[in-house]
């Protein structure tokens, strides 16, 4: 999937007014991470920074990585209004190359399931495994497919509403498809610019999600050179063999 054509102005935007703020419980997972592990630390797709932001905030060496400048453009701008300076880079996370290593890679809230070919999948682990110290962690959060098995995600609204003030609102719908044979989620999006009740302007993405089986992506992780490979419950220690969304920890030796 091409990243650059999702994510756009309106997208971005309305991403930001929807979620301003990580999850407490998984923004206290991650700084404890933070805190028990080796310097600096990554976030790839880090969007508009809703984690990368707080971590700087509580003074930790932190850097990211997005594909859209919209989302880019955003983060920055928060970080510049709470005088924070972390770097920012543009770049695909199969084509990431920092010349930098860090102790602790991190990517939440599933995004790494918008990486959906396989070709693509093995390269960014790949990657990722690349920029780590000896020693060092990576952590993501992925779809699980035995939700859509057992009918156990969260349903999101198919229509939302933000609102920036009171005459002005992004009105998002989407019709969502899951295509079990290959464990594809594609969500059909629109965003609609209301100004005084007038509709000013309409985008609308095609975002694409991939679902893993934990022995699908314990095989991915175990051929991109990972070791000590655990599927926990979210935001905990306690490993789980079937659930929703789940972080794996994963060292290198």
């Amino acid at each position: 999937m091409n990243l650059k054509e999702t994510y756009s102005s309106l997208c971005s935007e309305f991403y930001d007014l929807d979620k301003p703020g990580a999850p407490e419980e998984a923004l206290k997972f991650y700084l404890r991470e933070i805190e028990n592990s080796i310097k600096p630390v990554f976030e790839p797709m880090c969007g508009s920074g809703r984690f990368l932001i707080p971590v700087a905030e509580r003074g930790f060496d932190i850097e990211g990585t997005d594909t859209s400048l919209f989302m880019i453009n955003r983060c920055i701008n928060k970080c510049r209004e709470k005088n924070l300076s972390p770097l920012i880079h543009r770049q695909k996370l199969q084509e990431l190359s920092l010349n930098k290593k860090f102790g602790l890679v991190f990517i939440p809230s599933g995004s790494f399931g918008l990486i959906t070919e396989d070709s693509d999948v093995k390269e960014c682990l790949k990657r990722i495994r690349g920029h780590l110290f000896n020693g060092g962690k990576f952590i993501l959060e992925i779809e699980n497919t035995q939700s859509i098995k057992n009918n156990s995600r969260e349903e999101i609204p198919a229509v939302r509403e933000v609102f920036r003030n009171e005459f002005s609102k992004i009105v998002y719908s989407a019709e969502t498809d899951y295509d079990i044979k290959i464990n594809i989620e594609t969500t059909k999006c629109e965003y609609q610019n209301f100004i005084n009740g007038e509709l000013i302007n309409t985008e609308n993405e095609i975002i694409k999600v991939r679902h893993f089986s934990i022995g699908e992506f314990y095989e991915l992780l175990k051929s991109a050179g990972f070791t000590d490979i655990n599927a926990l419950k979210p935001y905990s220690y306690k490993k789980r063999k079937i659930m929703t969304l789940y972080c794996l920890a994963v060292r290198l030796k």
